[in-house]
């Protein structure tokens, strides 16, 4: 039952982290939208996916590595639930700065879904949304989410490379 618990208050500090991170910079992403051009808005897109991208490269690694420490080492006292509350601790600035590069990024994205680079505009977006709500909310197992980690990683790379 305790672990439970651990794991409901890991899930709730890192939803409370984004949304609190991110009613300021809705405002403020709002208004710079309507001042940049297209090309503007693509590169910012761009730039800001790659910038969360990085982030989410290195908290889900975190994340992989102190699971599988206190799987298979013993560290955090066997507890899978302690070590993944570590995690949300020692990246807690950048769980904060993924909700703002989140809000960002789907604003653009509304902007620029219906534009000339629309395909390529939605395709890194399906696989943005996909490796970010995979480290919101993993799958239960070690092995499905090294493997998931992997997928959407690479996913997400290619979309990038392709756009």
């Amino acid at each position: 039952m305790k672990k439970v618990y651990i794991k409901a208050i890991c899930l709730l500090l890192i939803c409370m982290s984004l949304l609190f991170s991110s009613s300021s910079c809705i405002l403020s992403a709002l208004s710079s939208l309507t001042e940049k051009s297209y090309e503007e808005q693509l590169k910012e897109y761009y730039d800001n996916i790659k910038k969360s991208k990085g982030i989410l490269d290195i908290c889900c690694s975190d994340f992989y590595s102190k699971w599988s420490a206190a799987v298979w080492l013993g560290e955090y006292d066997g507890d899978v639930e302690k070590a993944l509350y570590t995690v949300v601790l020692d990246h807690e600035d950048d769980i904060k700065n993924l909700g703002s590069l989140k809000n960002r990024i789907t604003n653009l994205y509304d902007n620029l879904k219906d534009g000339e680079d629309s395909v390529s505009v939605k395709n890194v977006y399906a696989a943005y949304l996909a490796y970010y709500n995979f480290f919101i909310d993993p799958p239960g197992n070690l092995f499905t989410y090294s493997s998931r980690k992997d997928e959407l990683k690479n996913s997400l790379q290619s979309a990038l490379d392709n756009a």
